[in-house]
């Protein structure tokens, strides 16, 4: 809007000058001519002389003259007018008025246009195809100074009052006054001297600033923003001062010395195509280096605050592609609103706190200028408060630290996890397009009980580990070399070294050194299992072969666990407390734990089939 309105100012300014130095030769030449028509005699029906052509003439003497004129037609001429005795020749035209009362020339046809003149009680009034202009026009030394009572440019539909100072030796314009101008009013003030210009400008307060945009050729994206994106029931200019270049009806603007604010009351910003705009109750807008700046005061977003908010324009001027850069405070809990935000600017910041406020930081650099590869800068920091972290559908219950997002990348630091079996902090990057995560979780608890009794403990440890969510979620552990994939309703756990994890083993019905198992659940109550377990010392044997190695599936749920080996050659049903061998034989005390009583209960021979070679089938309660 500033850089607009000097733009404006400058252009109005110009059209003013020339209007001055044409109107002053058409008078001197139009004048030179009358005093020659009464010195020589007037044709009342028609006067011709020197290219010179009157109709319709009339005057008459009471008192004084009046004189009316159809159609005077001034011929064009070659020379350059020479204003070296313009004192002089102002003084004769002045001294010629005296003689008259009143002078209407209806119809003045000169240099390509048409005028009418009116002169009465000291009081000139011209209109041209251009614009019209009144006032009283003196002499102070070898300037001529005017007070301006009417000067309307027709086509722009502008009115202007004022006082000009005009020095046509050093061609040195000094204008102020008061203007109206798409529905705008206001006061200015400006000083032309050759090509410089300088200006103050300000207005009273408006409610229609697109009339006026509308007539400033600029991009259709800032002309927009300006008039479409950031809405006010009211605008006022304070003050736009700067400095310039004109040449011929050209304004160059300095954009160095341009400098302006505003103030703009009850105001929208609607800085996203399907969101709800943020509103203000004034934003205070500052223009200086090539930027706009606004102030934006008591900001809210859906009846939230936003607190210490800025929006800016900048990288304004020719050549230059605008950006605008949007900095938003909010103290807000994170939900559903605060994700509308991010997820128009396809950002995934997987963070739900609905139970807290936190500090969330959003900053858009946004260029005005629609290309193909538009890039967007984004940049989100958030000091959670008590929430949930997603990662597609893992959730993790967050207490409190930082998350950041930037270029892409989303920054965990200091998360603050606690949920009934674990207790720690995460920290690590989420690379949000790739749909990766490398975070280490500092574990201050890791506990894992089944009625009351302990089964895994940890304790301050740190456990790196990778995710990847772009379909599913895998996530994996390199230090315990575990593996977890959660598809659909599926959960896949890959335990590929279990001697990784046999430290943390509090209580085990299967004493065992090593190996590998995948479990499977669907519903976190309900696992079945498969895999090889490993004993470094030999338990089950039979009539060839002793085995340190298990092969092994089975079955836990809240009823028991049902565990099968050696293609269910073994047997142990931990609800019934029982343990089935056909055709091996074992060293109960070496396989299970050493305080468990076991007593054998029943021999049979085996049946014919598949495993009748094995020898007998035994049982053993425990």
């Amino acid at each position: 809007m500033i850089k607009t309105t000097a733009m404006f100012s400058a252009h109005t300014i110009h059209l003013l000058h020339v209007v001055l130095r044409d109107t002053l030769i058409f008078f001197i030449i139009l004048f030179a001519a009358l005093f020659v028509w009464l010195k020589s005699g007037i044709n009342v029906d028609h006067l011709s002389f020197n290219q010179y052509k009157v109709d319709g003439l009339y005057i008459k003497l009471d008192k004084k003259l009046t004189l009316k004129a159809d159609t005077i037609i001034i011929p064009k001429s070659k020379k350059k007018p020479n204003f070296d005795n313009i004192d002089q020749v102002l003084d004769r035209v002045k001294y010629l008025l005296t003689f008259f009362h009143y002078i209407e020339l209806e119809k003045v046809n000169f240099k390509d246009n048409h005028y009418k003149l009116v002169y009465t009680d000291n009081i000139l009034y011209i209109t041209s195809d251009d614009y019209e202009i009144a006032g009283n026009v003196w002499r102070r030394g070898k300037v001529m100074v005017a007070d301006i009572s009417l000067f309307y440019i027709k086509k722009e539909d502008i009115n202007m009052v004022g006082k000009f100072n005009y020095d046509l030796h050093t061609d040195k314009l000094i204008l102020e006054g008061s203007y109206e101008a798409y529905n705008i009013t206001g006061k200015f003030k400006a000083v032309k001297e050759d090509h410089n210009l300088e200006f103050i400008v300000n207005s009273n307060a408006f409610g229609d600033l697109k009339t006026f945009i509308d007539r400033i050729p600029m991009k259709k994206k800032l002309n927009q923003w300006i008039t479409e994106k950031i809405r006010a029931k009211k605008y006022r200019l304070y003050s736009l001062t700067g400095k310039g270049k004109v040449y011929g009806s050209k304004f160059e603007p300095d954009l160095h010395s341009l400098k302006g604010n505003a103030l703009l009351e009850d105001v929208k910003i609607y800085f996203k195509e399907g969101l709800a705009p943020v509103k203000a109750e004034k934003i205070l807008l500052n223009y200086k280096n090539g930027g706009l700046f606004f102030n934006v005061m008591k900001p809210t977003y859906q009846n939230r605050e936003i607190n210490a908010s800025t929006v800016s324009i900048t990288n304004i001027g020719k050549g230059k592609i605008a950006r605008l850069d949007l900095d938003m405070h909010f103290n807000s809990k994170v939900d559903e609103t605060i994700q509308k935000i991010l997820k128009a600017y396809h950002l995934n910041i997987p963070v739900l706190a609905k139970e807290s406020r936190s500090k969330v930081q959003v900053k858009l650099g946004i260029p005005l200028k629609k290309m193909p590869n538009r890039k967007i800068d984004v940049y989100v920091k958030a000091h959670l408060g008590k929430g949930d972290f997603y990662l597609q559908k893992m959730k993790l219950p967050v207490l409190g630290g930082e998350i950041t997002y930037d270029k892409g990348i989303i920054t965990l630091k200091g998360i603050r996890l606690k949920e009934k079996w674990y207790e720690g902090t995460v920290e690590g990057k989420v690379k949000a397009k790739e749909k990766k995560a490398n975070l280490v979780f500092r574990a201050k608890k890791i506990e894992l009980k089944k009625k009351g009794e302990i089964l895994f403990s940890l304790r301050n440890k740190k456990i790196p580990f990778d995710v990847a969510y772009a379909k599913g979620v895998q996530i994996s552990l390199p230090a315990q070399k575990i593996k977890v994939k959660q598809e659909g309703k599926e959960t896949k756990i890959t335990v590929n070294d279990i001697a990784k994890v046999k430290p943390y083993l509090k209580k085990l019905e299967v004493d065992i050194d090593g190996g590998t198992l995948e479990i499977v659940t669907k519903d976190f109550s309900t696992y079945t299992f498969r895999g090889t377990l490993y004993r470094k010392d030999c338990f089950i044997y039979d009539n060839k072969v002793c085995y340190t190695r298990v092969p092994c599936f089975g079955t836990t749920s809240p009823q028991g666990v049902d565990f099968y080996a050696f293609d269910k050659r073994l047997h142990f049903n931990s609800a019934k407390s029982l343990i089935e061998l056909n055709g091996l034989n074992i060293d109960l005390q070496k396989f299970l734990s050493s305080d468990m009583r076991i007593q054998k209960v029943k021999t049979k021979k085996a049946k014919g089939g598949e495993n009748a070679d094995q020898g007998k089938k035994e049982q053993y309660q425990i």
